[in-house]
Formats: structure tokens, C-alpha cells, sequence
């Protein structure tokens, strides 16, 4: 093979391997870009999650709190009886459904 065609293979090949590696290089910031993406939807999946966890803290006070007033009713209606009292038991509680 003649120098000259060696030479110009060389050549080829450097220009073709700059060139990938200015392609390479070029992607970088979008590699940055893609990171502040991901943290953006990872702060949005946060909050969504937040309000998720507060909606059930909320629901499961809701529920503490009936069964509390349940469980009032239930020895208020234990004390009537065994205290031999007749009917009509205790008012059921205003905030219970009945």
C-alpha cells in the first residue's frame, strides 16, 4: 500500500474519531439536563406522595376517632344493661352513623 493512501487512511480516521468524540462530547450536557429532569419528577413524585400520606394520617384520625366513640357507646349500652336499666338503650351518638 502505497504512503500516501496510509497516510490518507490515518488522516480519515482521525478526522472520523473527532468527530465522534465531539458527538460524545455534545451529549454531556443533556446527560446534565436529564439529571435535573429526573430530580424534578422525583420532587413532584415527593410531593404527590406527601399529600397521599397526609389524606390517609387524616383518614386513619377519622377512624380512631369513631372507633373510640364507638367503643363509649358500646360501655354506655353495658352499663345500661347491667345496671338492669330497661329500654330504650342510651341515645346513640350524634356524630355516628346509625
Amino acid at each position: 500500500m502505497p504512503q500516501e493512501v496510509l497516510l490518507a487512511l490515518i488522516a480519515a480516521g482521525g478526522i472520523i474519531l473527532g468527530a465522534a468524540v465531539g458527538k460524545l462530547l455534545e451529549k454531556l450536557p443533556t446527560k446534565g439536563a436529564s439529571a435535573q429532569e429526573l430530580i424534578t419528577r422525583f420532587h413532584a413524585e415527593i410531593e404527590r406522595l406527601t399529600e397521599r400520606v397526609d389524606e390517609l394520617t387524616d383518614r386513619v384520625d377519622a377512624g380512631i376517632r369513631v372507633g373510640r366513640e364507638k367503643d363509649d357507646y358500646i360501655h354506655a349500652l353495658r352499663a345500661h344493661i347491667s345496671a338492669g336499666n330497661p329500654p330504650p338503650p342510651p341515645p346513640y351518638p350524634d356524630g355516628l352513623k346509625q
